[in-house]
């Protein structure tokens, strides 16, 4: 009996230990890396770019770290994605609802998402994170030209 109320014990105690330890509002692994429009971000990293905490409707760009790349090879160390609409059109978050915006069908408008994340290569990535960082149109196009 004794060996049955030291079981229970013990993993009440085991249980208490981990909640106290299990926090809802954990941030995302390091290799997570979450972009945005410069203005709207949480900090500037290094390299000059506007980033987030944490994942969100203002994240236009992720680089998720150390995981090798289904459609660019497997050599690549990162996959980097960037916000699109079901038919590969880059978001531009300047414009949020944009002329491409209004060409959507009524098929794309109830059956697929709005904007989802595609993956990318590198340069069109970088390209993407250099309108993001200045606002200028140009690199939007560049990026837009290379993703087709």
């Amino acid at each position: 009996m004794a060996n049955i109320f030291a079981s229970i014990l013990y993993k009440i105690i085991y249980m208490k230990i981990n909640l106290e330890n299990f926090s809802t509002n954990q941030k995302m692994p390091d290799s997570y890396l979450f972009y945005t429009l410069q203005g709207d971000e949480d900090y500037i990293d290094d390299s000059g770019y506007p980033r987030l905490d944490k994942d969100g409707h203002k994240v236009f760009a992720k680089c998720i770290k150390n995981k090798p790349s289904k459609n660019f090879g497997g050599e690549l160390q990162y996959r980097f994605y960037i916000k699109t609409d079901p038919n590969k059109i880059i978001i531009n978050p300047i414009k949020k609802y944009s002329i491409e915006k209004s060409k959507s069908t009524f098929l794309n408008k109830t059956c697929k998402s709005e904007d989802i994340f595609t993956e990318v290569s590198e340069s069109i990535f970088n390209q993407y994170m250099n309108f993001l960082k200045s606002k200028n149109t140009k690199w939007l196009n560049n990026a837009q030209r290379e993703i087709r």
